[in-house]
């Protein structure tokens, strides 16, 4: 009987030890949480970026197919943008 306790004590301690270890070590299971909650907010910024892109791309092939003259000015005055084969001469 003496020995069942010995062994049940042991093993009590030895599985504390493992979860206290765990919970509280520098890689536990806080910081996965932590680094869980973290990658879904994550994915959530990255759906919403996405989501706005995409509707910057609507819009820019909407102005595109609307407007050549002003997607010329933009690309030329704004961004200084040359065509192929074009040489820009400064004053």
């Amino acid at each position: 009987m003496r020995n069942f306790y010995f062994t049940l004590a042991f093993w009590v301690i030895g599985f504390s030890s493992i979860l206290i270890a765990l919970v509280y070590s520098r890689n536990g299971i806080s910081e996965w949480l932590s680094m869980r909650d973290q990658m879904g907010r994550t994915k959530s910024h990255i759906a919403v970026i996405e989501r706005d892109n995409q509707e910057l791309r609507r819009r820019l092939n909407l102005a595109i197919s609307e407007d050549r003259d002003a997607l010329d000015y933009h690309l030329r005055v704004r961004l200084g943008m040359l065509k192929p084969n074009e040489l820009l001469y400064l004053e």
